[in-house]
């Protein structure tokens, strides 16, 4: 079932935590006259945006797997539906830290400077960990971003979203067989098997740490960005 967020006017999926995200956004507002709030409400765009997006195209990926077209047509609906499903699902999770690095620097910008340009494309996911591990060093929300980090599959995401970004369309090992169901193709990319599950365990996962994140999140505005 959809859900509304009161930021971008359109409906997102089940899986996101759309409680969280609206009462995070409630929180900031009380700082809209902010100059860095216009940086943290694109980021908050981009988070209800692309996991909409990541869903969608998760969806359209798994039904290749059961069309009749002819295979040409298949491996390039298959193509554009894994780049847009890695490169959104990604951007999801480095919009979220922009975000949160914008509501950071809201509280304490000489800690989180967001003045220049140079400023702004700095800012990353690993970058804002680093500084919330400095300022806010007890806090759940920098707690819980380093174990995002750390997490292996944050790292895999990262490794696919860059080789079809900045360098390939990858090959495939095709699997035949005259006696039984062929088994799905595999990837010459991480070795990931080309089935259903490639797409719907990470739009899983992703939607499993953005709400542990979010409900962090939450915690840390209405302590730090609140009024």
């Amino acid at each position: 079932m959809a859900q509304t967020v009161v930021t971008i006017g359109y409906p997102v999926p089940d899986d996101f935590p759309a409680a969280q995200y609206n009462l995070i956004h409630t929180t900031m507002q009380r700082r809209a006259t902010e100059t860095l709030f216009w940086e943290y409400g694109s980021a908050w765009n981009a988070v209800a945006y692309r996991f909409t997006q990541t869903a969608d195209h998760d969806g359209a990926y798994r039904r290749t797997l059961t069309t009749s077209e002819d295979a040409n047509t298949i491996r390039y609906q298959q193509e554009k539906e894994l780049f847009c499903f890695f490169t959104a699902g990604l951007s999801v999770l480095e919009a979220f830290f922009y975000a949160m690095h914008s509501a950071a620097a809201i509280a304490d910008p000489a800690s989180f400077p967001m003045v220049s340009d140079s400023d702004l494309r700095r800012v990353d996911i690993r970058l804002t960990k680093g500084r919330f591990a400095g300022r806010f060093p007890i806090e759940p929300l920098t707690q819980a971003m380093a174990s995002f980090v750390a997490d292996p599959s944050l790292e895999q995401w990262e490794k696919v979203r860059n080789v079809l970004v900045h360098r390939q369309a990858p090959g495939r090992i095709v699997f035949g067989s005259t006696v039984r169901e062929a088994p799905p193709d595999e990837w010459k990319l991480e070795g990931l098997t080309l089935d259903a599950n490639l797409t719907s365990s990470r739009r899983r996962w992703l939607g499993q740490v953005l709400t542990s994140l979010m409900a962090c999140g939450l915690e840390f505005v209405e302590r730090h960005a609140g009024p």
